[in-house]
């Protein structure tokens, strides 16, 4: 996928990808269904990132890389999430 999409909208396509795939016959359940239990470990992740952010204040989280997800996605020019 390009680096230029958010993650976001990589699951996305990556969803409907997969959505398409089962209808053709070109994947299995079994293959849909790791693919949506990856999506919702992913999703969850995500919802835990910004609990910590709404608890901790987004300047308390350090990421791995050393840049926020906000960071990356300005310089990249992706969508910011807010959290209010």
């Amino acid at each position: 996928m390009p680096k230029d999409k958010t993650i976001t909208e990589q699951l996305r396509e990556q969803l409907f990808q997969t959505m398409e795939d089962l209808r053709a016959g070109k994947i299995d359940t079994n293959q849909a269904h790791a693919v949506s239990k990856l999506s919702d470990n992913i999703i969850k992740t995500v919802v835990v990132e910004m609990q910590a952010a709404q608890m901790l204040g987004l300047e308390n989280i350090n990421p791995i890389n050393g840049e926020t997800a906000e960071q990356r996605r300005q310089k990249q020019g992706g969508i910011v999430h807010k959290i209010s």
